[in-house]
């Protein structure tokens, strides 16, 4: 008598396998339920006594090789007295009112993750209606809990998930690339939906939100993580900037000769493409003017951006934004330009390891944040208390001196002192 046997290919424990039977392709099992076991409500899992009604289904099943595996199922639909209504019984293999069984669903689930649907559907020869819904109840017991642990820094965009305008907003962790959270539209109540999820200490956390320039993203943050710096995409600043530099062009073009239209005519992308490639660029002091602006925007603004003018015999060095008068004696804005003209003139004396150490004391004093001047504090949307925070120059300037120099605090006072004295313009007179 053979001893081969199907029942280890179906270990459902609460039903009993009686039958089988093979047409062409397509194989069929017919399992009842077990009748050692009591009937199990499927919602509540309480034990049932009373039976309604036997009723019979087809449910899909992994193939077996080339066959198409269908499960003939009986169960019982049950009076559950703790629910108060008739319930289909829980035999664990499948779940109620799905014609799938629970292994075949994991099997879909895990084939959407590296096929698309059509093609699972194919593939099994199902609905993909079927195989979305099954994709799409797996993704929402994954990830339909927002994980609010270990963030800091997050980012914020917009996608679009249908035409007319229809869009999601996405919330990712940074530094992860992890999706943290999804919500429908891209308003600022959107996003403060995700922000209400959050507990105190998990938004005292955030430090910075990177996102494009739209308004409602601003005001959600600035209305629930005020403290939390926004910082904007590259991509969107060089497109606001790319607007500045047009306006520049086209009142300089009406103004320029013929030469200079010349000049201007076609090369807006010079420097903003590949700056790297120019190391000289000569050409007209109209026209030079529009460069060297556009240049210091790609290193933080004219503050930041220091100029020379290099001679056979002689060198003159000096900030790009001049003397900038509307400022004078409030010692308000940044040294950088100054100290990078500093930088380019010790560069130009061969005294690199100089230059480099100034270099670096002036890249610290910014990334630590801590004392910087009103110019730079004012673009920061994220902080109300920035003109609080402001530091003077010379207070910027002290702190570069400092990482140079440890001990030039012990002789601040008298620089900065001797300093505002020749700022003061009486020694002229």
């Amino acid at each position: 008598m053979s001893s081969i046997s199907i029942t280890p290919y179906f270990p459902f424990c609460r039903v009993h396998i009686y039958g089988q039977s093979v047409e062409g392709e397509e194989s069929t099992i017919l399992v009842r339920p077990d009748k050692r076991y009591k009937p199990i409500c499927s919602v509540c899992n309480s034990h049932c006594a009373v039976i309604h009604a036997w009723v019979k289904r087809p449910i899909r099943d992994l193939n077996c090789g080339a066959v198409k595996v269908v499960i003939e199922c009986r169960y019982r639909k049950v009076f559950c007295k703790k629910c108060g209504s008739i319930i289909v019984e829980d035999l664990v293999f499948f779940k109620p009112y799905r014609r799938i069984t629970n292994r075949l669903a994991w099997y879909i689930h895990e084939l959407c993750k590296v096929l698309t649907v059509q093609d699972v559907a194919r593939h099994l020869d199902l609905d993909w209606k079927t195989v979305k819904d099954i994709d799409k109840t797996f993704l929402e017991e994954e990830y339909g809990q927002t994980d609010y642990g270990d963030l800091t820094i997050l980012a914020v965009d917009e996608i679009s998930i249908r035409r007319g305008h229809s869009y999601m907003t996405v919330v990712l962790d940074y530094l992860t690339g992890r999706v943290v959270w999804m919500g429908e539209g891209r308003r600022a109540d959107t996003l403060m939906e995700f922000f209400d999820g959050m507990t105190d200490e998990q938004m005292e956390k955030l430090e910075a939100i990177a996102m494009d320039m739209w308004d409602p993203y601003i005001k959600a943050v600035e209305t629930k993580a005020p403290h939390v710096k926004i910082v904007f995409d590259l991509f969107h600043m060089v497109k606001e900037f790319n607007k500045v530099i047009d306006r520049v062009r086209i009142d300089e073009y009406k103004k320029a000769s013929e030469t200079d239209k010349r000049v201007i005519q076609g090369s807006k992308y010079l420097l903003l493409k590949n700056p790297e490639n120019y190391q000289v660029i000569v050409t007209s002091n109209v026209f030079g003017d529009i460069l060297s602006d556009e240049a210091s925007q790609l290193i933080g603004g004219l503050g930041f951006s220091p100029s020379g003018n290099i001679g056979e015999n002689a060198a003159v060095f000096e900030p790009s934004h001049g003397s900038v008068p509307k400022y004078a004696h409030q010692y308000k804005i940044n040294p950088c330009g100054l100290l990078a003209a500093a930088l380019m003139m010790l560069e130009y004396l061969g005294l690199k390891d100089h230059a480099a150490k100034l270099e670096k004391a002036m890249g610290d004093v910014l990334v630590e944040g801590k004392t910087l001047t009103y110019d730079i504090w004012r673009d920061d949307k994220g902080d109300k208390d920035w003109e609080k925070k402001a530091s003077s120059t010379l207070e910027m300037a002290k702190a570069i001196a400092e990482k140079i120099d440890p001990d030039f605090s012990k002789r601040a006072d008298a620089i900065c002192a001797k300093a505002r004295e020749m700022c003061a313009w009486e020694h002229l007179a």
